[in-house]
């Protein structure tokens, strides 16, 4: 029985270790405009944004109507970044108005990359969000 090869990691010492990016990133299409780059949350960003959301004990977000517009937003302000790597966006008031569905193709990007519930799940469990399930039932 033979063993694979081990890949041996380099050892970092700190100064590499700072300047390393630990953070994933990715690209993302958008139709008929192009691509925008994204990472993933920071661990103090994924706290904001939990914060943000208000959880419930139901496990559920629990916050009002002007901040579900706004939450779109402020997970592009987290997660949108330049070519270089840096922010695009120095809050949620810098992200521009655009197509709703861009909004989602983004936002939703943003959350699978940081490790977050879908974002389908998040819009499903807003109050005052109809459900578009055309699915028939069983």
């Amino acid at each position: 029985m033979t063993k694979g090869k081990k890949t041996e990691l380099a050892r970092l010492d700190r100064a590499s270790f700072l300047a390393a990016s630990h953070l994933r990133r990715e690209d993302v299409a958008l139709p008929d405009v192009g691509v925008v780059s994204i990472k993933e949350f920071t661990a103090p960003q994924r706290l904001a944004y939990l914060k943000y959301l208000e959880i419930g004990a139901d496990g559920l977000p629990k916050f009002p109507p002007e901040k579900q517009v706004n939450l779109s937003k402020f997970i592009l302000s987290l997660g949108c970044i330049n070519e270089d790597g840096s922010p695009m966006f120095a809050s949620m008031d810098e992200v521009p108005e655009m197509r709703a569905d861009y909004y989602e193709i983004i936002g939703k990007a943003i959350l699978q990359l940081s490790g977050i519930i879908p974002a389908d799940e998040v819009i499903d469990n807003l109050p005052n969000v109809k459900k578009t399930d055309t699915a028939p039932s069983p």
